[in-house]
């Protein structure tokens, strides 16, 4: 059985299904509420837990911060990288590929983490 994720088809249907400009908007909002409630502070590094292609994590980025991104999938991380490169943030955003379910962080490693 294919992985689904590292179909560059799942991100392309992504990209039609929730990347539109009006679910944009409300993602900008969405990822700005979660940087305040989570009282990131200002140049903090903030672990995104499955990133997948990117999206989130170059909001995050684009706040100020510098992100960890992780995902179980090659694919969903060059299109990340990729994404991350377009809005000139590269120098933000480090990734990794890593299975969440089995990871090998330091316990306390990240302040801040969503997913």
């Amino acid at each position: 059985m294919a992985n689904v994720f590292e179909e560059k088809a799942t991100v392309e249907q992504w990209d039609a299904d929730y990347y539109q400009p009006k679910g944009l908007k409300l993602y900008d909002w969405a990822v700005a509420d979660m940087l305040r409630l989570m009282e990131v502070e200002p140049n903090a590094t903030v672990l995104d837990a499955g990133c997948g292609p990117g999206v989130h994590s170059a909001r995050v980025a684009r706040a100020g911060h510098r992100v960890v991104a992780i995902d179980i999938s090659s694919t969903m991380l060059s299109q990340a990288r990729e994404r991350v490169a377009k809005l000139q943030l590269t120098d933000r955003v480090t990734f990794f590929r890593k299975d969440l379910t089995k990871l090998d962080l330091a316990d306390a490693s990240f302040r801040y983490v969503f997913s």
